[in-house]
């Protein structure tokens, strides 16, 4: 009943170091994040700036691909 006067800044979650991610940030350290935040996506952070968001989804793909490009 109060969904036409809840803002955005109601519900989110405050960015922190324990849910954002850095573009230099490796595959482990995303995994072991998105498992203790409990969130299937993370933002990327640099210097204060939005880069992009990793999901859950985007890891398992690329370790699928580089798997299959094992020898």
């Amino acid at each position: 009943d109060r969904w036409s006067v809840t803002h955005v800044g109601d519900v989110l979650t405050p960015l922190s170091d324990e849910n954002t991610l850095a573009s230099t940030d490796g595959i482990p350290c995303a995994m072991r994040k998105l498992a203790a935040s409990g969130c299937g996506r993370l933002p990327v952070v640099d210097h204060g700036r939005l880069v992009g968001i990793v999901t859950r989804g985007d890891i398992m793909r690329n370790l699928e691909i580089r798997s299959d490009l094992s020898p």
